[in-house]
């Protein structure tokens, strides 16, 4: 797995040259793996982290909509990753 913020472009194209599991720490990094995508000419497996600013334990909506909102926002990717 390829973790951690910053993530060049060409460590990014290597990730997809490998089959490597990316962790999407944002979404700079969504359209940052994306690229590598196109360039590389692979599909680039993909961890999505969501880290809703809501303590469950105080309202479990706010965390199913942090959650649903994260999804909402890949989901506009889905035509450059799949």
């Amino acid at each position: 797995m390829f973790n951690g913020n910053g993530k060049l472009l060409d460590e990014l194209i290597l990730a997809a040259k490998l089959d490597v599991l990316v962790n999407v720490d944002s979404e700079f990094d969504l359209e940052q793996i994306c690229e590598a995508g196109r360039i590389s000419g692979k599909q680039i497996r993909v961890l999505l982290r969501i880290n809703p600013d809501v303590d469950p334990q105080v309202c479990s909506f706010f965390s199913k909509s942090s959650f649903l909102t994260a999804l909402k926002l890949c989901s506009s990717y889905t035509t450059d990753i799949s």
